[in-house]
């Protein structure tokens, strides 16, 4: 399938195994293509948490880019600035005053560094001299709903998914993995018969259904699977990723 120039892909349930490893398998089928086609991460880590993967795969460099915070973040290789969206002080304000009644554990994400919600002491501080790219909810699963749900009021301003079980992730509105695809699709000015889309996750969905070979892991959730056009043979801890790249391109 030479007509195929980017594949974009989820790290986490997808790319990575349970262990948080890429397997060998995948690992010789990415490092095969990766001279002719954009192997380009697609996930809701920071860079700074992707970049490992990158070195591993030799791929450090500005010709190739990855995407973080669910689209929040675009940067090449060399982790220069493409694209970024963080949420508004403003609209950050108004989130604490809503997540700070639930005791569940959050994670807040800048450019660069990690901060957990409870050793903020002053919240309007952190917001005035940050700029939040992503917060992470986790929780049970009702909980996360019920915050999901009293956080429908603010659609209009965050972008608001789940990335798996108990996990809630939010970003700036407009800031979806699908609308990240689109930018870089159309830097490299190629459209969506070029791309192969993978992922196991509800933040994955847009992004699988906008590709001609949009590619579901067999681990991911029912409704997931159904925006796929491919369903992977395996899951992501026997290879998934790289076996069904290597079915579409043969």
């Amino acid at each position: 399938m030479n007509n195929i120039h980017a594949i974009f892909t989820d790290l986490d349930g997808t790319l990575l195994n349970d262990n948080k490893e890429i397997g060998e398998y995948t690992k010789n089928i990415l490092m095969k293509y990766k001279h002719d086609i954009n192997i380009i991460p697609t996930s809701a880590r920071s860079f700074e948490r992707i970049k490992p993967y990158l070195e591993e795969l030799d791929m450090v460099d500005s010709f190739n880019y990855t995407i973080c915070f669910n689209g929040a973040l675009i940067v090449n290789n060399l982790g220069i600035e493409l694209f970024s969206s963080h949420i508004s002080k403003e609209t950050m304000k108004e989130l604490m005053s809503y997540i700070d009644k639930y005791n569940i554990e959050w994670t807040i994400y800048t450019k660069n560094d990690i901060y957990k919600r409870s050793k903020i002491n002053d919240i309007d501080s952190y917001i005035k001299d940050n700029d939040t790219f992503k917060l992470i909810g986790i929780g049970t699963e009702k909980e996360i709903d019920t915050i999901r749900d009293e956080l429908k009021s603010m659609n209009d301003k965050l972008e608001i998914t789940t990335s798996m079980s108990g996990r809630l992730v939010i970003t700036n509105i407009g800031t979806t993995k699908d609308k990240a695809v689109e930018i870089i699709m159309n830097k490299l000015n190629i459209g969506r018969e070029n791309i192969i889309t993978i992922g196991d996750g509800e933040n994955d969905i847009n992004m699988i259904k906008m590709a001609e070979y949009g590619v579901s892991m067999l681990n991911a959730p029912d409704n997931v699977k159904k925006s796929a056009r491919f369903i992977t043979k395996y899951d992501n801890n026997h290879d998934g990723v790289g076996k069904v790249i290597e079915e579409i391109l043969k």
